[in-house]
């Protein structure tokens, strides 16, 4: 724009010099800056360099953006303010990630006939004799012997579970492994689990393997397998059953849109194989800060592998 106005300041300069032939129409001084003004040169604007475009090599991936000059770790499941910030999550507030459970009812207590996974349980720490309340996550078999599986932060080894089934309120077993480590609140999960195992009490008589009675399960999903966008489902014994999308991952954790609440920590979680069969995937942990909508579950593979668990 400055470089046509100057332009057209030098056309209107000679325009004026050419009407007044007669020097002595103009004063010298005004006659020397009308005639210097008609001859310069204009003044070229300074020209914006073009962008160069990124290449990709063919096959290759494309270029991201990253808005932080830090580096980015894919293999780590983000922090809590990283992931309610990001669009993934905002839509899958808008968009449904989590497909049941959003407002699902909130119970106190699940009872079954049997011992049943989606259960609750009466949980007495042996660290503090506090009683809390979680919720079973699998019946499992080990060197021949039922053992059953819930999340290692309900009770350290030695704690007593009980429950309450058609058989009446009994004891059901004791910790015998309990393994809880890292914080879910924290920048990475790396090499961290939360799981317990109970020894039965029992000669093994009032169990059923299926979770909540419904889903027979035939096998433990291989976690090479599992990725973003995998759709798993959990039974709590306070909000029942949710399902969502799979989120990030790492060896040994996942972290889901499902919906849960206190009490529900233990809970299988599962892929449905067909209307009454599923694989299971892991055990609740724990939800990110105050995000009942975002559950972080730990794997079964890695807890079936390290300690030769079987599904019956």
């Amino acid at each position: 724009m400055g470089r046509k106005l100057k332009v057209v300041s030098a056309i209107l300069t000679v325009a004026v010099l050419s009407s007044c032939s007669d020097q002595g129409q103009l004063s010298p001084e005004l006659y020397a800056v009308l005639s210097a003004a008609a001859t310069a040169q204009p003044t070229a604007e300074p020209t914006a360099q073009p962008t160069a475009e990124p290449t990709v090599e063919p096959g290759g991936d494309l270029p991201t953006t990253v808005s932080s000059s830090a580096p980015v770790d894919d293999d780590r499941i983000p922090t809590l303010a990283e992931h309610l910030s990001s669009e993934r999550y905002q839509a899958d507030l808008l968009g449904g990630a989590v497909t049941q459970g959003m407002q699902g009812e909130v119970r106190d207590y699940t009872a079954f006939p049997l011992t049943t996974p989606g259960e609750t349980l009466d949980v007495v720490r042996a660290d503090t004799g506090e009683s809390v309340k979680c919720t079973l996550g699998a019946l499992a078999e080990r060197n021949g012997q039922r053992v059953l599986v819930t999340a290692g932060h309900c009770g350290v080894e030695g704690s007593v579970y009980r429950d309450d089934t058609s058989l009446g309120d009994r004891r059901i077993g004791t910790t015998v492994v309990s393994e809880y480590r890292g914080d879910p609140v924290g920048p990475t999960y790396t090499d961290v689990s939360d799981f317990s195992i109970i020894s039965t009490a029992d000669k093994g008589v009032g169990y059923d393997p299926r979770i909540a009675g419904k889903y027979s399960v035939t096998g433990v999903a291989d976690s090479d397998t599992i990725e973003p966008g995998t759709e798993i489902c959990k039974f709590g014994s306070r909000t029942g059953e949710t399902c969502g999308e799979v989120l990030a991952l790492t060896d040994t954790y996942i972290r889901a849109g499902t919906y849960s609440v206190g009490g529900d920590s233990g809970s299988p979680a599962y892929i449905k194989t067909g209307p009454d069969t599923a694989l299971l995937v892991g055990f609740l942990s724990s939800s990110p800060g105050d995000s009942d909508y975002v559950t972080d579950f730990a794997l079964a593979d890695a807890i079936f592998l390290r300690y030769g668990l079987t599904v019956p």
